[in-house]
C-alpha cells in the first residue's frame, strides 16, 4: 500500500495532492480505493503511467480547483480547450486520476491538456487523452483519440491551482 493521500473537498470542488505523490503511488491508491468500495477497475490502461509521471510535477503539493463541464451536445477538442483556457484551467492526467479516485463518479469523463506535448502520443503519431467511464458493470481508465469529436455524454474535467 502506498502513502499518497489525495483529499477532496466536495463542498468547494477541490482536490489536494501531496508533495511526495508519485505516479505509481497514485495509480496503486486509485486501484485500492475502487477495490475498497467494491467496484474494482475493469480496465486500466498501462500507458497512462507515462502521462501521470509527466503531469504530476505540475500538481504535486498543490490544492486544485476542479471544474467539470458537460456541453450537452457533441463537441470538439478545440472547443473544450477554448472553454478551459477561458477559465484559466487545464487538463492534467495526474489530477484527473486523483479526482477519479476521490469522487468515483458515474458517467463518462475526459481531461484534455491544453498543450499537445502533454497528451499521449501513440507510436502511430495520433494523440490520446485520458478518459474515465463508469457504469454498472465497468470502471475504465483509458485513452481516447483527441482527433475525434466527443459525444454529449462526455464531461470535460479541468483543474487550476488555488
Amino acid at each position: 500500500m502506498t502513502t499518497n493521500i489525495v483529499t477532496a473537498d466536495e463542498a468547494s470542488d477541490t482536490i489536494s495532492i501531496p508533495a511526495d505523490a508519485t505516479a505509481e503511488g497514485l495509480i496503486a491508491d486509485a486501484k485500492a480505493e475502487f477495490e475498497k468500495a467494491g467496484i474494482p477497475f475493469t480496465y486500466f490502461d498501462k500507458d497512462l503511467l507515462q502521462l501521470i509521471r509527466q503531469d504530476q510535477d505540475l500538481v504535486r503539493g498543490k490544492i486544485l480547483k476542479v471544474i467539470t463541464h458537460n456541453f450537452g451536445r457533441d463537441w470538439e477538442t478545440s472547443e473544450g480547450r477554448d472553454w478551459q483556457k477561458s477559465l484559466g484551467t487545464d487538463g492534467n492526467t495526474a489530477a484527473f486520476l486523483a479526482w477519479v479516485m476521490k469522487t468515483q463518479p458515474t458517467g463518462w469523463f475526459v481531461s484534455i491538456a491544453n498543450d499537445d506535448v502533454r497528451i499521449f502520443r501513440h507510436s502511430n503519431g495520433l494523440l490520446y487523452a485520458p478518459c474515465f467511464r463508469r457504469g454498472v458493470d465497468h470502471r475504465e481508465l483509458y485513452h481516447n483519440g483527441v482527433w475525434y469529436g466527443w459525444d454529449g455524454y462526455r464531461s470535460l474535467v479541468a483543474f487550476s491551482a488555488i
